[in-house]
């Protein structure tokens, strides 16, 4: 199964371990989200959908539409 999750990482060029670093989390965790997204509690999500500026549906699967709510990611604030 596609993970979103994996994709925006990616797409921003960070690891498994920036993300969960930014989000405050085990690296265990960004990768047991990225293989079952439902697994992810509210507040982590909350933090991937701002930093990857996409909607929370987008992350959990339940739609193909990214709903961009910024035009600029936050990752380019908080972590370099």
């Amino acid at each position: 199964m596609p993970s979103n999750i994996a994709s925006e990482r990616r797409r921003l060029g960070l690891t498994q371990s920036d993300l969960a670093k930014m989000v405050g989390k085990g690296r265990s965790s960004i990768c047991k989200w990225e293989k079952d997204p439902d697994t992810i509690d509210g507040g982590s999500l909350k933090a991937l959908a701002r930093i990857f500026s996409c909607s929370t549906d987008y992350l959990l699967l339940r739609t193909d539409e990214r709903v961009s709510y910024s035009s600029k990611p936050v990752v380019e604030a908080s972590y370099e």
